[in-house]
Protein backbone atom coordinates (compact mmCIF):
# COMPACT_ATOMS: atom_id res chain seq x y z
CA UNK A 1 0.00 0.00 0.00
CA UNK A 2 1.36 3.45 -0.89
CA UNK A 3 0.21 6.96 -1.74
CA UNK A 4 -0.26 7.07 -5.50
CA UNK A 5 -1.62 10.57 -6.00
CA UNK A 6 -2.39 13.74 -4.07
CA UNK A 7 -4.93 16.24 -5.41
CA UNK A 8 -5.24 19.73 -3.88
CA UNK A 9 -7.62 22.56 -4.69
CA UNK A 10 -8.22 25.72 -2.65
CA UNK A 11 -6.07 24.37 0.20
CA UNK A 12 -3.86 27.14 1.60
CA UNK A 13 -1.59 28.29 -1.30
CA UNK A 14 -2.94 25.80 -3.82
CA UNK A 15 -5.55 28.02 -5.49
CA UNK A 16 -5.91 25.96 -8.63
CA UNK A 17 -6.28 22.25 -8.73
CA UNK A 18 -2.84 20.67 -8.27
CA UNK A 19 -2.08 16.98 -8.75
CA UNK A 20 1.04 15.33 -7.33
CA UNK A 21 1.85 11.90 -8.76
CA UNK A 22 4.02 9.51 -6.67
CA UNK A 23 5.83 6.79 -8.56
CA UNK A 24 5.75 3.27 -7.18
CA UNK A 25 9.24 2.48 -8.42
CA UNK A 26 10.40 -0.90 -9.62
CA UNK A 27 8.80 -4.11 -8.53
CA UNK A 28 11.61 -5.14 -6.21
CA UNK A 29 12.24 -1.63 -4.91
CA UNK A 30 10.30 1.16 -3.28
CA UNK A 31 10.62 4.64 -4.77
CA UNK A 32 11.30 7.65 -2.54
CA UNK A 33 9.68 10.93 -3.51
CA UNK A 34 11.19 14.15 -2.24
CA UNK A 35 9.63 17.59 -2.54
CA UNK A 36 12.22 20.34 -2.52
CA UNK A 37 12.05 24.09 -2.89
CA UNK A 38 12.95 27.37 -1.22
CA UNK A 39 11.29 28.66 1.91
CA UNK A 40 7.67 29.67 1.35
CA UNK A 41 7.21 27.59 -1.76
CA UNK A 42 4.56 25.35 -0.13
CA UNK A 43 6.47 22.24 0.91
CA UNK A 44 4.93 22.16 4.37
CA UNK A 45 1.49 22.91 2.92
CA UNK A 46 1.67 19.64 0.99
CA UNK A 47 2.46 17.77 4.23
CA UNK A 48 -0.33 19.67 6.02
CA UNK A 49 -2.74 18.67 3.24
CA UNK A 50 -1.96 15.00 3.83
CA UNK A 51 -2.35 15.39 7.60
CA UNK A 52 -5.63 17.33 7.14
CA UNK A 53 -7.04 14.76 4.69
CA UNK A 54 -6.25 12.01 7.20
CA UNK A 55 -8.57 13.76 9.67
CA UNK A 56 -6.49 16.20 11.67
CA UNK A 57 -8.72 18.51 13.73
CA UNK A 58 -6.10 20.70 15.45
CA UNK A 59 -5.61 24.00 13.61
CA UNK A 60 -2.42 24.53 15.64
CA UNK A 61 -0.75 21.50 14.06
CA UNK A 62 -1.90 22.76 10.65
CA UNK A 63 -0.34 26.15 11.41
CA UNK A 64 -3.63 27.99 11.50
CA UNK A 65 -5.99 29.66 14.00
CA UNK A 66 -9.39 28.82 12.63
CA UNK A 67 -10.76 26.32 10.15
CA UNK A 68 -11.23 28.76 7.27
CA UNK A 69 -7.48 29.62 7.41
CA UNK A 70 -6.77 26.51 5.34
CA UNK A 71 -8.93 27.85 2.46
CA UNK A 72 -7.10 29.92 -0.15
CA UNK A 73 -7.66 33.53 0.91
CA UNK A 74 -6.88 35.11 -2.46
CA UNK A 75 -4.08 37.20 -3.91
CA UNK A 76 -3.58 40.26 -6.14
CA UNK A 77 -4.39 38.29 -9.25
CA UNK A 78 -6.75 35.60 -7.93
CA UNK A 79 -9.97 35.67 -6.03
CA UNK A 80 -10.32 33.72 -2.82
CA UNK A 81 -11.57 30.15 -3.00
CA UNK A 82 -14.99 29.09 -1.72
CA UNK A 83 -13.80 25.78 -0.35
CA UNK A 84 -10.69 23.66 0.25
CA UNK A 85 -10.46 20.09 -0.96
CA UNK A 86 -7.74 17.47 -0.63
CA UNK A 87 -7.92 13.97 -2.15
CA UNK A 88 -5.50 11.13 -1.41
CA UNK A 89 -5.44 8.23 -3.85
CA UNK A 90 -3.91 5.18 -2.17
CA UNK A 91 -2.84 2.04 -3.99
CA UNK A 92 -4.33 -0.93 -2.12
CA UNK A 93 -3.33 -3.80 -4.36
CA UNK A 94 -1.71 -5.56 -1.40
CA UNK A 95 -4.99 -5.36 0.57
CA UNK A 96 -3.46 -3.52 3.53
CA UNK A 97 -6.70 -1.58 3.89
CA UNK A 98 -9.63 -3.87 4.77
CA UNK A 99 -11.78 -2.81 1.78
CA UNK A 100 -12.56 -4.56 -1.51
CA UNK A 101 -10.88 -1.91 -3.64
CA UNK A 102 -7.45 -1.97 -5.27
CA UNK A 103 -7.42 1.82 -5.16
CA UNK A 104 -8.83 3.82 -2.26
CA UNK A 105 -9.73 7.51 -2.61
CA UNK A 106 -10.07 9.61 0.54
CA UNK A 107 -11.43 13.13 0.15
CA UNK A 108 -11.97 15.90 2.67
CA UNK A 109 -13.77 19.11 1.75
CA UNK A 110 -14.39 22.29 3.79
CA UNK A 111 -16.62 25.23 2.80
CA UNK A 112 -16.35 28.79 4.06
CA UNK A 113 -19.71 28.57 5.84
CA UNK A 114 -18.22 25.84 8.05
CA UNK A 115 -19.82 22.81 6.38
CA UNK A 116 -17.46 19.91 5.77
CA UNK A 117 -17.68 16.41 4.41
CA UNK A 118 -15.60 13.25 4.03
CA UNK A 119 -15.78 10.99 1.00
CA UNK A 120 -14.52 7.43 0.60
CA UNK A 121 -14.35 6.46 -3.05
CA UNK A 122 -16.82 9.28 -3.76
CA UNK A 123 -19.38 8.25 -1.13
CA UNK A 124 -20.08 10.35 1.98
CA UNK A 125 -18.78 8.79 5.21
CA UNK A 126 -18.09 9.85 8.79
CA UNK A 127 -14.72 10.96 10.15
CA UNK A 128 -14.72 8.00 12.51
CA UNK A 129 -15.08 5.65 9.50
CA UNK A 130 -11.99 7.21 7.89
CA UNK A 131 -9.98 7.08 11.14
CA UNK A 132 -10.90 3.42 11.75
CA UNK A 133 -10.00 2.45 8.19
CA UNK A 134 -6.61 4.21 8.44
CA UNK A 135 -5.94 2.79 11.89
CA UNK A 136 -6.57 -0.75 10.66
CA UNK A 137 -4.06 -0.03 7.86
CA UNK A 138 -1.50 1.39 10.32
CA UNK A 139 -1.84 4.96 9.09
CA UNK A 140 -2.90 7.99 11.16
CA UNK A 141 -2.58 11.72 11.17
CA UNK A 142 -0.52 11.67 14.37
CA UNK A 143 1.31 8.38 13.99
CA UNK A 144 4.80 7.64 12.78
CA UNK A 145 3.55 7.74 9.17
CA UNK A 146 3.50 11.56 9.25
CA UNK A 147 6.62 13.12 10.82
CA UNK A 148 6.42 16.87 11.16
CA UNK A 149 9.04 19.45 12.17
CA UNK A 150 10.34 18.86 15.71
CA UNK A 151 8.51 15.57 15.93
CA UNK A 152 11.74 13.53 16.18
CA UNK A 153 12.80 15.38 19.30
CA UNK A 154 9.30 14.93 20.72
CA UNK A 155 9.47 11.16 20.18
CA UNK A 156 12.90 10.95 21.85
CA UNK A 157 11.79 12.94 24.86
CA UNK A 158 8.24 11.57 25.16
CA UNK A 159 7.01 9.49 28.07
CA UNK A 160 6.39 5.73 27.79
CA UNK A 161 2.62 6.39 27.54
CA UNK A 162 3.17 8.77 24.63
CA UNK A 163 5.56 6.36 22.88
CA UNK A 164 2.99 3.60 23.27
CA UNK A 165 0.74 5.45 20.79
CA UNK A 166 3.39 5.04 18.06
CA UNK A 167 3.90 1.36 18.92
CA UNK A 168 0.13 0.78 18.79
CA UNK A 169 0.05 2.27 15.29
CA UNK A 170 3.03 0.23 14.19
CA UNK A 171 1.66 -3.07 15.50
CA UNK A 172 -1.89 -2.47 14.16
CA UNK A 173 -3.49 -2.33 17.61
CA UNK A 174 -4.75 1.21 17.14
CA UNK A 175 -7.73 0.11 15.06
CA UNK A 176 -8.86 -2.31 17.76
CA UNK A 177 -8.50 0.41 20.37
CA UNK A 178 -10.68 2.72 18.32
CA UNK A 179 -13.30 0.04 17.93
CA UNK A 180 -13.15 -0.59 21.67
CA UNK A 181 -13.47 3.14 22.33
CA UNK A 182 -16.46 3.40 20.01
CA UNK A 183 -18.05 0.35 21.63
CA UNK A 184 -17.55 1.92 25.07
CA UNK A 185 -19.17 5.14 23.85
CA UNK A 186 -22.11 3.17 22.46
CA UNK A 187 -22.46 1.23 25.72
CA UNK A 188 -22.36 4.47 27.69
CA UNK A 189 -24.96 6.01 25.39
CA UNK A 190 -27.10 2.88 25.62
CA UNK A 191 -26.86 3.03 29.41
CA UNK A 192 -27.96 6.66 29.36
CA UNK A 193 -30.85 5.82 27.03
CA UNK A 194 -31.83 2.92 29.29
CA UNK A 195 -31.83 5.21 32.33
CA UNK A 196 -34.01 7.73 30.45
CA UNK A 197 -36.35 4.94 29.37
CA UNK A 198 -36.62 3.69 32.96
CA UNK A 199 -37.38 7.23 34.12
CA UNK A 200 -40.00 7.64 31.41
CA UNK A 201 -41.59 4.29 32.30
CA UNK A 202 -41.78 5.26 35.97
CA UNK A 203 -43.44 8.54 34.96
CA UNK A 204 -46.07 7.02 32.65
CA UNK A 205 -46.79 3.90 34.74
CA UNK A 206 -49.56 5.56 36.83
CA UNK A 207 -51.11 6.99 33.66
CA UNK A 208 -50.85 3.58 32.00
CA UNK A 209 -52.72 1.95 34.88
CA UNK A 210 -55.47 4.56 34.55
CA UNK A 211 -55.67 4.08 30.79
CA UNK A 212 -55.75 0.31 31.22
CA UNK A 213 -58.77 0.59 33.49
CA UNK A 214 -60.49 2.88 31.01
CA UNK A 215 -59.74 0.58 28.07
CA UNK A 216 -61.09 -2.41 29.99
CA UNK A 217 -64.29 -0.48 30.61
CA UNK A 218 -64.45 0.44 26.93
CA UNK A 219 -63.96 -3.20 25.95
CA UNK A 220 -66.73 -4.13 28.37
CA UNK A 221 -68.83 -1.36 26.84
CA UNK A 222 -68.58 -2.99 23.41
CA UNK A 223 -69.98 -6.29 24.72
CA UNK A 224 -72.73 -4.45 26.61
CA UNK A 225 -73.63 -2.46 23.49
CA UNK A 226 -73.91 -5.66 21.45
CA UNK A 227 -76.14 -7.26 24.09
CA UNK A 228 -78.24 -4.09 24.39
CA UNK A 229 -78.64 -3.85 20.62
CA UNK A 230 -79.84 -7.46 20.33
CA UNK A 231 -82.12 -7.04 23.34
CA UNK A 232 -83.63 -3.81 22.03
CA UNK A 233 -84.23 -5.32 18.60
CA UNK A 234 -86.08 -8.29 20.12
CA UNK A 235 -87.99 -6.19 22.67
CA UNK A 236 -89.11 -3.35 20.42
CA UNK A 237 -89.72 -5.65 17.47
CA UNK A 238 -92.06 -7.83 19.48
CA UNK A 239 -93.82 -4.92 21.19
CA UNK A 240 -94.23 -2.93 17.95
CA UNK A 241 -95.70 -5.76 15.94
CA UNK A 242 -97.88 -7.04 18.81
CA UNK A 243 -99.43 -3.58 19.10
CA UNK A 244 -99.88 -3.33 15.35
CA UNK A 245 -101.55 -6.77 15.30
CA UNK A 246 -103.87 -5.62 18.09
CA UNK A 247 -104.61 -2.44 16.16
CA UNK A 248 -105.39 -4.42 12.99
CA UNK A 249 -107.73 -6.72 14.93
CA UNK A 250 -109.52 -3.77 16.56
CA UNK A 251 -109.85 -2.01 13.20
CA UNK A 252 -111.47 -5.12 11.75
CA UNK A 253 -113.92 -5.26 14.66
CA UNK A 254 -114.65 -1.57 14.25
CA UNK A 255 -115.28 -2.09 10.55
CA UNK A 256 -117.73 -4.93 11.27
CA UNK A 257 -119.64 -3.00 13.95
CA UNK A 258 -119.79 0.09 11.75
CA UNK A 259 -121.32 -2.02 8.98
CA UNK A 260 -123.96 -3.38 11.39
CA UNK A 261 -124.77 0.16 12.59
CA UNK A 262 -125.22 1.35 9.02
CA UNK A 263 -127.64 -1.53 8.41
CA UNK A 264 -129.68 -0.66 11.51
CA UNK A 265 -129.80 2.99 10.49
CA UNK A 266 -131.05 1.98 7.05
CA UNK A 267 -133.75 -0.15 8.67
CA UNK A 268 -134.77 2.76 10.91
CA UNK A 269 -134.89 5.15 7.98
CA UNK A 270 -137.09 2.83 5.94
CA UNK A 271 -139.21 2.13 9.03
CA UNK A 272 -139.76 5.86 9.65
CA UNK A 273 -140.94 6.27 6.07
CA UNK A 274 -143.31 3.30 6.35
CA UNK A 275 -144.58 4.46 9.76
CA UNK A 276 -145.36 7.92 8.38
CA UNK A 277 -147.47 6.35 5.64
CA UNK A 278 -149.32 4.12 8.14
CA UNK A 279 -150.08 7.10 10.42
CA UNK A 280 -151.32 9.12 7.45
CA UNK A 281 -153.73 6.33 6.49
CA UNK A 282 -155.21 6.13 10.00
CA UNK A 283 -156.30 9.84 10.16
CA UNK A 284 -157.78 9.91 13.65
CA UNK A 285 -157.22 11.97 16.81
CA UNK A 286 -155.76 8.96 18.53
CA UNK A 287 -153.44 8.48 15.62
CA UNK A 288 -152.31 12.06 15.93
CA UNK A 289 -151.60 11.49 19.63
CA UNK A 290 -149.63 8.31 19.03
CA UNK A 291 -147.68 10.06 16.31
CA UNK A 292 -146.75 12.83 18.74
CA UNK A 293 -145.67 10.25 21.35
CA UNK A 294 -143.56 8.49 18.73
CA UNK A 295 -141.90 11.77 17.71
CA UNK A 296 -141.13 12.52 21.36
CA UNK A 297 -139.64 9.04 21.67
CA UNK A 298 -137.43 9.60 18.61
CA UNK A 299 -136.25 12.95 19.96
CA UNK A 300 -135.47 11.34 23.32
CA UNK A 301 -133.49 8.64 21.50
CA UNK A 302 -131.53 11.27 19.57
CA UNK A 303 -130.79 13.13 22.78
CA UNK A 304 -129.57 9.89 24.35
CA UNK A 305 -127.39 9.19 21.30
CA UNK A 306 -125.85 12.67 21.49
CA UNK A 307 -125.24 12.34 25.23
CA UNK A 308 -123.57 8.96 24.72
CA UNK A 309 -121.34 10.41 21.98
CA UNK A 310 -120.18 13.18 24.32
CA UNK A 311 -119.61 10.65 27.09
CA UNK A 312 -117.59 8.54 24.66
CA UNK A 313 -115.40 11.49 23.65
CA UNK A 314 -114.80 12.42 27.30
CA UNK A 315 -113.97 8.81 28.24
CA UNK A 316 -111.66 8.41 25.26
CA UNK A 317 -109.79 11.63 26.15
CA UNK A 318 -109.42 10.40 29.73
CA UNK A 319 -108.14 6.96 28.73
CA UNK A 320 -105.73 8.44 26.18
CA UNK A 321 -104.31 10.78 28.83
CA UNK A 322 -103.64 7.79 31.11
CA UNK A 323 -101.93 5.76 28.39
CA UNK A 324 -99.94 8.78 27.24
CA UNK A 325 -98.74 9.42 30.79
CA UNK A 326 -97.45 5.86 30.90
CA UNK A 327 -95.90 5.85 27.41
CA UNK A 328 -94.09 9.15 27.93
CA UNK A 329 -92.60 8.01 31.23
CA UNK A 330 -88.82 7.63 31.22
CA UNK A 331 -86.51 6.51 34.04
CA UNK A 332 -84.45 9.16 35.78
CA UNK A 333 -80.86 9.55 34.54
CA UNK A 334 -78.28 7.98 36.80
CA UNK A 335 -76.77 11.36 37.68
CA UNK A 336 -80.18 12.64 38.82
CA UNK A 337 -80.76 9.52 40.94
CA UNK A 338 -77.40 9.98 42.64
CA UNK A 339 -78.19 13.64 43.27
CA UNK A 340 -81.56 12.76 44.82
CA UNK A 341 -79.99 10.06 47.03
CA UNK A 342 -77.26 12.44 48.18
CA UNK A 343 -79.86 15.02 49.17
CA UNK A 344 -81.74 12.33 51.13
CA UNK A 345 -78.56 11.08 52.83
CA UNK A 346 -77.58 14.66 53.67
CA UNK A 347 -80.80 15.36 55.55
CA UNK A 348 -80.48 16.18 59.23
CA UNK A 349 -82.34 13.96 61.68
CA UNK A 350 -84.01 17.10 62.95
CA UNK A 351 -85.86 17.37 59.65
CA UNK A 352 -88.08 14.58 60.78
CA UNK A 353 -88.82 11.05 59.68
CA UNK A 354 -92.02 12.10 57.96
CA UNK A 355 -90.26 14.44 55.55
CA UNK A 356 -87.61 11.80 54.85
CA UNK A 357 -90.27 9.22 54.00
CA UNK A 358 -91.96 11.71 51.69
CA UNK A 359 -88.74 12.27 49.77
CA UNK A 360 -88.08 8.51 49.49
CA UNK A 361 -91.64 7.91 48.27
CA UNK A 362 -91.30 10.69 45.71
CA UNK A 363 -88.07 9.21 44.39
CA UNK A 364 -89.63 5.72 44.26
CA UNK A 365 -92.59 7.06 42.27
CA UNK A 366 -90.22 8.73 39.80
CA UNK A 367 -88.28 5.49 39.37
CA UNK A 368 -91.33 3.24 38.94
CA UNK A 369 -93.17 3.10 35.65
CA UNK A 370 -96.79 4.10 36.36
CA UNK A 371 -99.78 1.91 35.51
CA UNK A 372 -102.65 3.54 33.61
CA UNK A 373 -104.94 2.87 36.58
CA UNK A 374 -102.55 4.72 38.93
CA UNK A 375 -102.32 7.84 36.77
CA UNK A 376 -104.17 10.84 38.16
CA UNK A 377 -106.03 12.32 35.16
CA UNK A 378 -106.66 15.98 34.49
CA UNK A 379 -109.47 17.36 36.69
CA UNK A 380 -111.09 19.01 33.65
CA UNK A 381 -111.32 15.66 31.86
CA UNK A 382 -112.83 14.01 34.93
CA UNK A 383 -115.37 16.79 35.28
CA UNK A 384 -116.30 16.58 31.60
CA UNK A 385 -116.82 12.82 31.85
CA UNK A 386 -119.00 13.19 34.95
CA UNK A 387 -121.13 15.81 33.17
CA UNK A 388 -121.48 13.59 30.11
CA UNK A 389 -122.53 10.58 32.21
CA UNK A 390 -125.09 12.73 33.99
CA UNK A 391 -126.49 13.83 30.64
CA UNK A 392 -126.72 10.16 29.56
CA UNK A 393 -128.69 9.28 32.71
CA UNK A 394 -131.12 12.16 32.12
CA UNK A 395 -131.55 11.17 28.46
CA UNK A 396 -132.22 7.56 29.46
CA UNK A 397 -134.92 8.77 31.89
CA UNK A 398 -136.48 10.78 29.08
CA UNK A 399 -136.45 7.74 26.79
CA UNK A 400 -138.11 5.65 29.50
CA UNK A 401 -140.80 8.31 29.95
CA UNK A 402 -141.55 8.50 26.23
CA UNK A 403 -141.68 4.72 26.01
CA UNK A 404 -144.33 4.68 28.74
CA UNK A 405 -146.31 7.29 26.85
CA UNK A 406 -146.16 5.09 23.75
CA UNK A 407 -147.31 2.03 25.74
CA UNK A 408 -150.17 4.05 27.25
CA UNK A 409 -151.26 5.23 23.83
CA UNK A 410 -151.14 1.65 22.51
CA UNK A 411 -153.52 0.39 25.22
CA UNK A 412 -156.22 2.87 24.30
CA UNK A 413 -155.76 2.33 20.61
CA UNK A 414 -158.45 1.16 18.20
CA UNK A 415 -158.18 -1.80 15.94
CA UNK A 416 -156.95 0.51 13.24
CA UNK A 417 -154.11 1.73 15.50
CA UNK A 418 -152.99 -1.73 16.61
CA UNK A 419 -150.91 -2.31 13.49
CA UNK A 420 -149.25 1.11 13.90
CA UNK A 421 -148.26 0.45 17.54
CA UNK A 422 -146.95 -3.02 16.66
CA UNK A 423 -144.76 -1.45 14.01
CA UNK A 424 -143.58 1.21 16.50
CA UNK A 425 -142.56 -1.53 18.96
CA UNK A 426 -140.52 -3.15 16.19
CA UNK A 427 -138.85 0.20 15.50
CA UNK A 428 -138.05 0.53 19.22
CA UNK A 429 -136.43 -2.92 19.14
CA UNK A 430 -134.27 -1.91 16.17
CA UNK A 431 -133.41 1.36 17.93
CA UNK A 432 -132.28 -0.61 21.00
CA UNK A 433 -130.06 -2.84 18.86
CA UNK A 434 -128.59 0.27 17.24
CA UNK A 435 -127.74 1.69 20.68
CA UNK A 436 -126.14 -1.60 21.64
CA UNK A 437 -123.98 -1.54 18.49
CA UNK A 438 -123.09 2.11 19.06
CA UNK A 439 -121.97 1.38 22.60
CA UNK A 440 -119.88 -1.51 21.31
CA UNK A 441 -118.40 0.78 18.67
CA UNK A 442 -117.53 3.36 21.31
CA UNK A 443 -115.74 0.74 23.40
CA UNK A 444 -113.81 -0.45 20.35
CA UNK A 445 -112.83 3.11 19.47
CA UNK A 446 -111.58 3.67 23.02
CA UNK A 447 -109.49 0.49 22.76
CA UNK A 448 -108.17 1.65 19.41
CA UNK A 449 -107.28 5.08 20.86
CA UNK A 450 -105.38 3.34 23.68
CA UNK A 451 -103.43 1.19 21.22
CA UNK A 452 -102.69 4.13 18.88
CA UNK A 453 -101.45 6.21 21.80
CA UNK A 454 -99.20 3.37 22.96
CA UNK A 455 -97.85 3.02 19.41
CA UNK A 456 -97.12 6.76 19.28
CA UNK A 457 -95.29 6.61 22.61
CA UNK A 458 -93.39 3.49 21.55
CA UNK A 459 -92.41 5.15 18.29
CA UNK A 460 -90.95 8.15 20.17
CA UNK A 461 -89.08 5.82 22.51
CA UNK A 462 -87.69 3.81 19.58
CA UNK A 463 -86.46 6.96 17.82
CA UNK A 464 -84.56 8.00 20.95
CA UNK A 465 -83.18 4.54 21.75
CA UNK A 466 -82.56 3.06 18.29
CA UNK A 467 -82.05 5.97 15.90
CA UNK A 468 -81.83 4.75 12.31
CA UNK A 469 -82.20 1.09 13.41
CA UNK A 470 -85.88 1.82 14.09
CA UNK A 471 -86.62 1.67 10.34
CA UNK A 472 -85.35 -1.93 10.15
CA UNK A 473 -87.59 -3.07 13.02
CA UNK A 474 -90.74 -1.38 11.70
CA UNK A 475 -90.18 -2.55 8.12
CA UNK A 476 -90.56 -6.28 8.71
CA UNK A 477 -92.06 -8.38 11.48
CA UNK A 478 -89.64 -10.68 13.38
CA UNK A 479 -89.81 -14.40 12.69
CA UNK A 480 -90.25 -15.14 16.38
CA UNK A 481 -91.84 -12.98 19.08
CA UNK A 482 -90.08 -12.50 22.39
CA UNK A 483 -91.83 -13.33 25.63
CA UNK A 484 -91.21 -11.92 29.10
CA UNK A 485 -91.12 -8.29 27.93
CA UNK A 486 -91.06 -6.89 31.48
CA UNK A 487 -87.86 -8.80 32.26
CA UNK A 488 -86.39 -7.71 28.94
CA UNK A 489 -87.16 -4.07 29.69
CA UNK A 490 -85.60 -4.32 33.16
CA UNK A 491 -82.45 -5.77 31.61
CA UNK A 492 -82.38 -2.99 29.00
CA UNK A 493 -82.58 -0.30 31.68
CA UNK A 494 -79.82 -2.04 33.63
CA UNK A 495 -77.56 -2.14 30.57
CA UNK A 496 -78.23 1.52 29.82
CA UNK A 497 -77.27 2.48 33.36
CA UNK A 498 -74.06 0.47 33.09
CA UNK A 499 -73.20 2.16 29.79
CA UNK A 500 -73.92 5.52 31.37
CA UNK A 501 -71.48 4.70 34.19
CA UNK A 502 -68.79 3.67 31.72
CA UNK A 503 -69.24 6.78 29.59
CA UNK A 504 -68.63 7.37 25.90
CA UNK A 505 -65.86 5.80 23.81
CA UNK A 506 -62.91 8.15 23.41
CA UNK A 507 -60.75 7.04 20.49
CA UNK A 508 -57.88 9.21 21.78
CA UNK A 509 -57.84 7.21 25.03
CA UNK A 510 -57.48 3.94 23.09
CA UNK A 511 -54.75 5.44 20.89
CA UNK A 512 -52.89 6.78 23.93
CA UNK A 513 -53.08 3.39 25.66
CA UNK A 514 -51.68 1.61 22.58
Amino acid sequence: MYLARLELQGFKTFAKKTVLEFSAGKKDRRALTVIVGPNGSGKSNAADAIRWCLGEQSMKLLRGKKSEDIIFSGSSGKARAGYAEVTMVINNEDGAMPVDYSEVTITRRLYRDGDSEYLLNGKPVRLSDIQLLLAEAGVGQRSYSVIGQGMIDHVLTSSPEERKIFFDDATGVRGLQMKRHQSMLKLRKASENLAEAQLLLSEIEPRLRSLKRQVKRLEKRESLEVELSELQTAYYGTLWWDLNDELTSVQESLKEVSYQIDQKKDELKKGDEQLAQMEKAAKSKQDTGSSSAHQAYKQAQQRLSDARSKAFEAERALEVSKVRAQSTWAPLPLAQIIKELESIMGMDEASGVKKLLQMVKKLRDRLTKPNPADVKPDAKLVKALEGAKKAVVEAQKLVTTTEKELDKASKSSTSTQTEVFAFQREMRRIQGELHTRENEKNRIKIDMARIETRIEGLDREMKEALGTARATITAQAPKTRTRGLDEKRSRMLSLRHKLELIGGIDEETIAEYK
